[in-house]
């Protein structure tokens, strides 16, 4: 309550830190991930109505998806293979992506990729860690790549998509930089 700073319920059993939430279900759901689990609970009781272990997972902003990735067998542990878009509720895997195709480079020599959903729910972005790396927009309803810009000397560290097929991304260069996918000539930096 933050009327009255009383603590009004706690939700127990994640067994490490926990980095997404979001309501769901009109408010009868709470969904939340840690690096290894996503955990569905029922807001009413507290209790965990469904558990999905996933690594890695990110959570779409209003909650109904669930980003996964896999580690490619027999390769050092950062080495990513694949990424899954799962239905949070059902668990159902909805779009399954080829992580080295998507960004038609051998991405993971030095760290994985940066990951997310833009705000819409409509994209998976993907930002290659490493110099002439591409970023990519993975459009969910049509299944495939809706658009690709190379970074050029640019290396991804950290990224936040944003509405209408932009994204910010952050760099060794000391820059925050701001690309629009429709225009891939285009890139401003701040």
């Amino acid at each position: 309550n933050l009327e009255s700073g009383k603590e009004l319920g706690r939700f127990v059993g994640h067994e490490g830190m926990v980095h997404g939430m979001a309501v769901i279900a009109d408010g009868q759901k709470l969904v939340s991930i840690d690096t290894q689990t996503l955990r569905i609970w029922d807001v009413a009781t507290g209790a965990v109505a469904t558990e999905h272990e996933f690594w890695a997972p990110k959570l779409s902003d209003d909650g109904g998806l669930a980003l996964v990735v896999d580690e490619k067998p027999g390769e050092p542990r950062n080495v990513l293979h694949r990424m899954r878009i799962h239905d949070t509720m059902t668990g159902a895997l909805i779009h399954e992506i080829a992580i080295d195709e998507l960004i038609m480079i051998r991405s993971h020599e030095f760290r994985p990729p940066n990951y997310d959903f833009d705000p819409d729910g409509t994209h998976v972005f993907v930002a290659a860690y490493q110099p002439n790396g591409p970023i990519v927009a993975f459009n969910l309803e049509w299944g495939e790549v809706a658009a690709r810009v190379p970074q050029g000397n640019s290396v991804s560290l950290h990224m936040r998509p944003l509405t209408g097929l932009r994204t910010l991304t952050s760099s060794f260069d000391d820059l925050i930089h701001v690309w629009d996918l429709n225009r891939p000539g285009e890139r401003r930096v701040a």
